[in-house]
């Protein structure tokens, strides 16, 4: 299971100059192995946080500013968990990185 999310995450963070749909099923699946496998939440989150920015990377493409917004937040909150345990995380990385892409 670690090693297929870490597989899929990172087949949508090699794509990221080009942005594409995600496969929506991922979200609830990444949800529940975050609930199922509390010793490998931190793993998980951060997995699920790039096919979230890949998300958020095709919803501002097609200039859905709503639905970017919200997913800006959920990617922002899984940040802020990761920084209590780790301070240097790539999901905050990517978090900069993208809003820098923006400007």
């Amino acid at each position: 299971m670690l090693g297929y999310s870490y597989l899929v995450s990172w087949n949508y963070v090699t794509w990221l100059d080009f942005p594409r749909p995600i496969d929506e099923e991922l979200i609830p699946l990444f949800k529940k192995w975050i609930r199922k496998f509390p010793e490998n939440k931190l793993e998980l989150m951060e997995y699920y946080s790039f096919i979230l920015f890949e998300k958020w990377l095709y919803m501002d493409s097609l200039d859905n500013i709503s639905e970017a917004n919200k997913i800006y937040y959920e990617i922002k909150a899984i940040a802020d968990e990761l920084s209590k345990d780790y301070a240097d995380n790539q999901v905050t990385q990517m978090l900069s990185m993208g809003i820098v892409r923006k400007l």
